[in-house]
């Protein structure tokens, strides 16, 4: 990269121009679609920066993911925010992704569900001492007088934004009485013009005075135009990928004619279609994941299949394609290959888990020995993404000498408004600083209740852990419960139930170690002087030690932000500390960005903390 590039710069977020007076706005309106760019992959910038679409307004926001502001790029204002993308509120946009090639281009590519279109939108168009963005223009007015009788009219003042506007065709038509505005990407305005006084479109994406004189049925025609390209591609776009090199685009369809899915693949120099992935027949490709050494992830919706792609751009069709057989359709993928493992996680389809395989055999990992099966772990809720994170990560858990453990993690994203971190070696999920405990009470690791004639038996604290009841150590096997341990005299054993996980097959025996059913828990009880009676109970409360980025910012228990419908997180990284030969040591950190669709929120989670640290609103 070179010196020439800039860092972006923040802005609070609601400034907008120093001569514009414009009222505050909300800058997410249903956040979806996400991508990042690191500053090592291509663009003018030596920070990440996030491009996130926004379902219900149309626009694309930027994002300084390092400075948790706005984006700034701007050298000669760095309080100014970047300018949004808009492609026109009556679109819905869906999956974004972002294409660098060289330090002075960036150009998204977003999915219009509305239009079943991808949207080609240029960003940075080159570079001069500071990004050159595109601006937007305005074409000719044409006045169109419907019925010949000579009237003539004209749109004074007219003006158009940057940042609002978009590329579309107007029409604003006189019913006699008014004038109706419309465009072909910002739909029907809300407030219709009047002849001499000042109107702006609902977006202020124009601004003009009309002067003169009509009759019913004359209208003015116009162009915009902020340099989008709309590309028919076959369908509907479902998931986007584009490969670390930013050679190739590689899009998931849906055909709502022909009820057909297929997997496409593009140019994304200039968004033509460079053919058709050949999967099996009834194969309804969805999410990708594009690993680092290039190789190409699908999840299948329909077959229980997920397909490793080596992608051949001069013959796409003739890719090869391995297949490997999965416990049912998914949605989404993540792989992460490392000198110690290859594996993949997949999230399948309805299901409240993420399942790990392992690349060299095709095998699932069975992540709990104890459940009798190879399925990953029970997370609770509905998954709705998983993203592989870029960099090995520092954790909170430590290892027996006090130091943070690093790992390879998956981000995954649960329907409830939580994201967990799951390791990608061993299918467990990342733990919080004291990881999975049992307790009884605030002065004993466990609360008996003696019924009847007295009795003293006890739990033995076990050696290691210095734990009464032994919690999995694989975060995500036990579940937060309390646990009842209840002596039955007919069976001369005790009942083990949880709260959560219900009645326990097997009985306790004392002077015997018991491991729960799905291995949550282990306990040994020691009998005493006096036996055991019946009802005698043993009360023991587990925590299931993961870390959960969630709403509960202060970590105070109680949830400070409601986070409703959560999408896909996608990992990046930045570097902390001196990076120009000074003596601290450089430090890299790992986030995960998280799209909030019904909080109209985005927020960055630090993963060495397990804390929600900024939330754009």
């Amino acid at each position: 990269m070179t010196s020439l590039r800039v860092s972006a710069f923040v802005l609070l977020g609601f400034a907008l121009s120093c001569a514009d007076e414009i009222p505050a706005e909300p800058h997410f309106d249903g956040p979806t679609g996400m991508a990042v760019l690191q500053p090592d992959v291509g663009g003018p910038f030596t920070e990440p920066v996030a491009f996130v679409a926004n379902s219900r307004s149309g626009r694309i926001t930027p994002l300084d993911l390092k400075h948790g502001r706005l984006l700034s790029d701007d050298l000669a204002s760095s309080f100014m925010r970047a300018s949004y993308l808009p492609t026109g509120s009556d679109r819905i946009l869906g999956e974004l992704a972002v294409y660098a090639p060289d330090e002075a281009t960036i150009t998204l590519f977003v999915a219009d569900k509305a239009s079943g279109t991808l949207l080609e939108v240029p960003y940075v168009i080159g570079f001069d001492q500071e990004p050159i963005e595109v601006e937007a223009t305005v074409g000719e007015v044409v006045f169109v007088d419907a019925d010949g009788s000579g009237d003539t009219a004209t749109l004074d003042g007219l003006t158009v934004r940057t940042g609002y506007t978009t590329t579309e065709d107007w029409s604003i038509s006189y019913d006699g009485e008014q004038w109706w505005v419309e465009g072909t990407a910002s739909g029907d305005q809300s407030v219709r013009a009047g002849f001499d006084t000042a109107y702006h479109t609902d977006d202020r994406e124009l601004e003009f005075t009309i002067v003169g004189t009509a009759t019913v049925g004359d209208r003015f025609e116009v162009s915009t135009d902020s340099g989008i390209v709309t590309h028919e591609i076959g369908g509907t776009v479902l998931a986007l990928a584009m490969s670390p090199d930013q050679t190739a685009l590689a899009a998931s369809l849906y055909d709502t004619a022909s009820g057909e899915a297929s997997l496409v693949v593009l140019n994304p120099a200039d968004g033509a279609v460079l053919g058709s992935v050949s999967l099996p027949e009834g194969a309804s490709p969805y999410r990708m994941h594009w690993s680092a050494d290039g190789q190409l992830f699908v999840s299948d919706t329909a077959l229980p299949n997920v397909y490793e792609l080596r992608l051949d751009t001069s013959d796409v069709s003739g890719s090869e394609i391995s297949i490997y057989s999965t416990d049912g359709p998914s949605f989404d993928v993540a792989a992460i290959t490392t000198d110690a493992f290859s594996h993949l996680a997949v999230a399948p389809v309805g299901a409240s888990r993420v399942d790990l395989y392992d690349l060299s055999t095709g095998e699932r990992i069975a992540v709990n020995a104890f459940s009798g099966g190879s399925h990953g772990l029970d997370l609770g809720s509905p998954v709705t993404g998983i993203g592989a994170l870029p960099i090995a990560s520092r954790v909170p858990q430590e290892n027996e000498w006090g130091a943070q453990l690093e790992t390879h993690a998956i981000a995954v994203s649960l329907f409830k408004g939580e994201l967990v971190l799951m390791d990608a070696e061993t299918g467990c999920l990342v733990q919080h600083e004291e990881g999975p405990y049992s307790y009884g009470s605030s002065t004993d690791s466990y609360v008996f209740t003696d019924v009847g004639s007295a009795s003293d038996p006890y739990i033995n604290t076990d050696d290691v852990e210095g734990q009464a009841v032994v919690v999995n150590e694989c975060a995500g096997v036990a579940v937060d419960q309390t646990w009842d341990i209840r002596f039955d005299e007919i069976e001369q054993a005790w009942h083990v139930e949880g709260s959560r996980s219900g009645e326990q097959a097997s009985f306790a025996s004392e002077d015997e170690r018991y491991v729960s059913d799905e291995g949550d828990i282990s306990f040994l009880i020691l009998s005493g002087a006096s036996p055991s009676t019946d009802g005698d109970t043993f009360s023991v409360t587990v925590d299931d030690g993961v870390m959960r980025f969630s709403g509960d910012l202060d970590r105070s228990g109680d949830s400070d932000v409601y986070l409703e419908l959560p999408g896909d997180p996608v990992g990046f990284w930045y570097d902390a500390g001196s990076t120009g030969g000074g003596w601290d040591q450089l430090d890299r950190r790992a986030w995960v960005l998280w799209p909030l669709t019904n909080s109209d929120a985005v927020a960055r989670g630090r993963v060495e903390t397990g804390i929600v640290e900024i939330i754009w609103e």
